[in-house]
């Protein structure tokens, strides 16, 4: 169906207006087979945001779809909005990383192999409503039209960042386009949030996923080459003035366990940048939950992590003496 002003009207304002949670009520079949990188939460939100906020005025992309858990979510969602004249476009390289995928699967696949055959088994209800594209996100070329939703879970860093946007930058639309960070709540991941921290006149946090990593931004302003322009992006050489006060803008708007969460971010970033002792004072002061106790400790067990960021990891241990240690 084609809607009116008034309903397209009523869905932007719906998409624009905050909201955080587990995005429950979602009437979804059961994608329980499929394996997957997203909590629960996360794929009712994906369906939330497409089943009632969906207008049809620019084009859904996913770049990052690993085994299709998102994807499948997507897809129903914007089946459910109504809209029949768009389809899903995933992005992905559907080369296998070996031993973690492994793990997380439950396939055992050897390390470089092809898995889009099994992304494709998994989003075969869908199939007609989705194109595929085999691609490293560093060598996009979008020339399809506008973006209404992007759904990202491939840029980590700000070196991605620039990549993604200087792909798809430019099609979002202005005041209507919503930007989906699948990663932005992982701590390890911070320079994603700092890259959106140097254009937050462009991008405003509109929805918090509080049970998973999903963070979304309102275009609020076009995108220009600028904006993700590396010299702009960069954060290195950088203040404790300036990484603190950064900080509390990132952390504002997140409620309740994500803020907690992602707060540790603030210390890592502290720590890669040389400023070790606020870097301590900060570990000091978080409060762990059992989701951050075990994050930390597994970490504690990758030795290339441990090296990284050791004083941080000495806080923790103090902290927590009884805390199995590599």
């Amino acid at each position: 169906p084609i809607l009116t002003d008034n309903e397209i009207e009523k869905r932007l304002e719906g998409r624009r207006a905050f909201a955080s949670g587990h995005f429950e009520g979602q009437q979804l079949p059961d994608f329980s087979a499929i394996p997957g990188q997203i909590s629960p939460s996360e794929g009712n939100y994906l369906h939330w945001l497409l089943s009632n906020w969906f207008t049809g005025r620019g084009d859904v992309v996913e770049l990052g779809t690993w085994l299709g858990l998102s994807t499948v979510h997507l897809a129903q969602g914007i089946r459910d909005s109504g809209i029949r004249d768009r389809k899903l476009h995933c992005y992905d390289r559907y080369i296998w990383d070996g031993w973690a995928d492994n793990k997380k699967s439950g396939l055992d696949l050897e390390k470089g192999a092809d898995f889009k055959p099994f992304f494709e088994s998994n989003i075969r209800d869908y199939a007609d409503e989705i194109n595929v594209t085999c691609a490293d996100y560093k060598s996009i070329n979008w020339s399809a039209g506008p973006i209404e939703v992007l759904f990202l879970d491939a840029p980590k860093n700000a070196f991605g960042f620039h990549a993604t946007f200087r792909a798809f930058g430019p099609h979002l639309i202005p005041d209507e386009s919503v930007v989906a960070f699948q990663d932005y709540l992982h701590p390890l991941s911070y320079e994603l949030a700092f890259c959106i921290h140097r254009i937050r006149e462009k991008l405003e946090c509109c929805h918090v996923v509080l049970d998973g990593g999903t963070v979304s931004f309102r275009l609020k302003e076009p995108m220009v080459k600028h904006d993700w322009a590396l010299k702009k992006l960069r954060f290195d050489r950088l203040s404790e003035k300036e990484i603190m006060d950064a900080w509390d803008y990132i952390l504002a708007p997140l409620p309740g366990t994500a803020g907690l969460r992602f707060s540790a971010g603030r210390a890592i970033h502290l720590c890669d940048a040389g400023h070790v002792g606020l870097a301590r004072e900060i570990m000091t002061q978080l409060t762990f939950d059992k989701r951050m106790m075990d994050v930390w400790s597994f970490w504690g067990m990758q030795a290339p992590l441990l090296e990284r960021c050791r004083p941080l990891f000495d806080v923790f241990y103090a902290r927590f003496p009884n805390v199995r240690r590599a």
